[in-house]
C-alpha cells in the first residue's frame, strides 16, 4: 500500500515539535530542556508593537532561540480586546518562510491558568533610556500571569553611549547577553 498517513505528520517547526504538548498551567512544564527560547513585551502602539514583534523574531534568529510571541493588548483604547498574534499573521507561513520555529504564548502555557510564573528579564528600558529608573511596563504579562524579575541591560547594549536623545540599542549587542560567557 503506497497510501501516506498524513495526520502522523509533525512540522518540525510548529508547537507539537518544540513543546512537550499543548498548553500547561505553568509555561515551564510546557518547555522542552533541549531548546532555548526567547520572548518580549509590547506596550507601544500598534506599529510599534508590530515591530517589537519583529525585532524578537530577529534577535531569536540571531541567538538560535524560538521566539514565543505574546497577545496584541489595545495600548490606547482599553476597552478592546487582545488579539493573538496569529489571528493577525499567518504563523505557519512565517514559520515556513523563515524556516524557524515560532510560538505564541497561548500554545505555551494555557490561557485560562491562573497559576502565576516567576521569570527573569532583562530590563533593556532602563539601559537606553536613562531617565527611567524602572522597567517598562506591559499589561501583557499581568494577562500571561507572569511575576518578572529584571535586570537593568549593562548601558553598553546603547548605539550612542551617554546621549540622551538615543533610545536605541544594537541587535548584537542584545543577542550577547544571551549566552552567559557575555555576562561574567
Amino acid at each position: 500500500n503506497s497510501s501516506i498517513n498524513l495526520s502522523s505528520f509533525v512540522d518540525p517547526l510548529g508547537p507539537a515539535a518544540n513543546l512537550l504538548g499543548p498548553p500547561t498551567p505553568n509555561f515551564r512544564d510546557n518547555l522542552r530542556a533541549d531548546r532555548k527560547y526567547i520572548t518580549s513585551w509590547i506596550s507601544a502602539g500598534w506599529t510599534n508593537d508590530v515591530m517589537t514583534y519583529i525585532n524578537l523574531i530577529y534577535l531569536a534568529i540571531i541567538t538560535d532561540r524560538i521566539p514565543v510571541i505574546a497577545m496584541f493588548i489595545p495600548s490606547h483604547v482599553q476597552a478592546a480586546p487582545n488579539v493573538d498574534f496569529g489571528l493577525v499573521f499567518d504563523v505557519p507561513r512565517l514559520r515556513k518562510a523563515l524556516n524557524t520555529p515560532v510560538l505564541e504564548w497561548h500554545e505555551v502555557k494555557d490561557r485560562s491558568s491562573e497559576e502565576v510564573d516567576e521569570i527573569g528579564c532583562w530590563n533593556t528600558w532602563e539601559a537606553v533610556k536613562e531617565s527611567e529608573d524602572h522597567p517598562r511596563q506591559s499589561r501583557v504579562t499581568d494577562h500571561l500571569k507572569l511575576d518578572i524579575s529584571y535586570t537593568k541591560a549593562p548601558s553598553w547594549i546603547k548605539v550612542i553611549p551617554k546621549y540622551e536623545h538615543d533610545q536605541h540599542s544594537y541587535f548584537w549587542s542584545l543577542a550577547a547577553l544571551a549566552f552567559p560567557e557575555t555576562r561574567a
